[in-house]
C-alpha cells in the first residue's frame, strides 16, 4: 500500500525522531519577521507568529506548546559575509526568542536588517 503525502507528513517525524519547520525568514526597518515556509511538519493547526520586542530582538510563538527544553534547536544559515550574529533561546514552550546583530569589535550590536531570507530549521526531538 502506498501512502499519499499527507500520510507521509504525519509518519516522518516518528520515523526521524524529530518534527522540523524550515523556513525563510526576513525582516526590516521596525516590522516583525516575515516567513516564507520551506517545510513543515509541526500539526498544520499549530500556528506559529513572528514579533518584533526592540531592535535586533524578535520572538517566534508557537499557538500551542511546542518547544521542549533540552530537546530543541535552530538551525540558522545565510548571513553572508560573518558580520552579522544571530542567537536563539527557548524562552518557553510556546516562545523562541531571537536576537540579531551587528558585529563590532566582536561584540553583537542589537540590528534590525539582518533577516534577508535567512534560513532558519527549528528541530524539536520526539
Amino acid at each position: 500500500m502506498a501512502l499519499n503525502a499527507s500520510e507521509i507528513q504525519q509518519v516522518l517525524p516518528v520515523i526521524q525522531g524529530y518534527k522540523a519547520r524550515e523556513i525563510l525568514a526576513t525582516q526590516s526597518a521596525t516590522a516583525a519577521p516575515t516567513e516564507v515556509i520551506l517545510n513543515n511538519q509541526f500539526p498544520s493547526t499549530t500556528t506559529f507568529t513572528w514579533a518584533r520586542t526592540s531592535a535586533g530582538l524578535f520572538t517566534l510563538t508557537a499557538g500551542a506548546a511546542t518547544f521542549t527544553a533540552g530537546k530543541t534547536s535552530v538551525v540558522i544559515g545565510g548571513l553572508g559575509d560573518g558580520l552579522y550574529s544571530i542567537k536563539y533561546t527557548v524562552t518557553s514552550t510556546t516562545v523562541l526568542t531571537f536576537q540579531s546583530g551587528l558585529l563590532a569589535a566582536g561584540v553583537a550590536v542589537a540590528t534590525d536588517g539582518v533577516l534577508l531570507a535567512t534560513y532558519f530549521k527549528i528541530i524539536v526531538q520526539n
